[in-house]
């Protein structure tokens, strides 16, 4: 056998060999230069809350003046692009807000959520930064919008950025699960301030996504008011894009429970927190 043979042979025999699987990933979740995406966000709270014991006539009055159940969803659509990489390492964004709705209903009235007014943020175009140690800072408001916005206020914009912070070069092999710090705000409406930890186990690495179970850590007790005992349970799936270093998809649930001293009896209240987030290239 000649050698342009032999090498014609092992050349075959190489594309028909299976390709390695990948067995860890590292998340980098650093803002790309000149990428543009779709940010498609939903946000669902729903609480019902429950008062056991003897009601006195003042207590009565308040828990008459408070709805029983309650739930909101807000959704976002939010259009971002990166700009070229600037020479102190950070990365230009601009972010232009799509939609931005609330909805809402009170002790069951109706099925459906009453559509209330767009949010102030809804058709505004802004211009930010995130430097290269990761943090996001408002620049400026574009066009002919007054209304002006913190670093915070763009961040909650950015899911990525905003939850998972802690997440950013942790390395996984498949099977693994790690704890990673979540800001419990981001759960509660921002009527919280601690940071949980969320358990992520890297289930498998398909086609240059790698597909991630999420749970809360168990037994996890918020320390919230004098009198109040809460739990936090929950958890979903993530799937993080290898190549273009983003999160195309999240979906959690979060229940919160907690019980608190009213009077002579307990105040229960459950609270569900739905979040879904699709994230498209451009």
């Amino acid at each position: 056998m000649n050698i342009k043979k032999t090498a014609l042979l092992f050349c075959v025999q190489l594309a028909a060999f299976p390709a390695f699987a990948q067995d860890s990933v590292t998340i980098d979740l650093s803002f790309q230069p000149n990428q543009k995406f779709t940010v498609e966000e939903s946000f669902t709270i729903a609480m019902d809350m429950d008062y056991q014991g003897r009601k006195t006539s003042e207590l009565r009055a308040f828990l008459n003046a408070i709805p029983d159940d309650m739930k909101m969803r807000s959704e976002r659509v939010v259009k971002v692009s990166t700009a070229d990489l600037a020479a102190d390492g950070s990365v230009p964004i601009e972010l232009n807000i799509e939609k931005y709705r609330n909805f809402s209903s009170e002790n069951g009235s109706g099925k459906e959520l009453t559509r209330q007014e767009p949010s102030k943020f809804e058709g505004v175009s802004l211009l930010a930064t995130r430097s290269a140690n990761g943090k996001v800072h408002y620049e400026k408001t574009l066009g002919d919008s007054k209304i002006q916005f913190d670093d915070g206020d763009v961040t909650d914009l950015l899911p990525q950025a905003a939850m998972y912070m802690d997440l950013d070069q942790k390395t996984f092999e498949i099977g693994q699960t790690l704890p990673v710090k979540m800001p419990i705000d981001d759960l509660s409406d921002h009527q919280l301030s601690e940071s949980v930890n969320v358990l992520f186990t890297l289930k498998k690495v398909e086609d240059q996504k790698a597909y991630f179970d999420l749970k809360v850590q168990p037994e996890t007790k918020l320390d919230i008011l004098s009198g109040t005992n809460a739990e936090l349970l929950g958890g979903g799936t993530m799937i993080y894009d290898i190549k273009h270093h983003y999160i195309p998809e999240h979906d959690t649930r979060y229940v919160l429970n907690t019980s608190t001293q009213v009077e002579i009896g307990r105040l229960v209240l459950s609270a569900s927190t739905d979040i879904s987030t699709k994230v498209t290239l451009n």
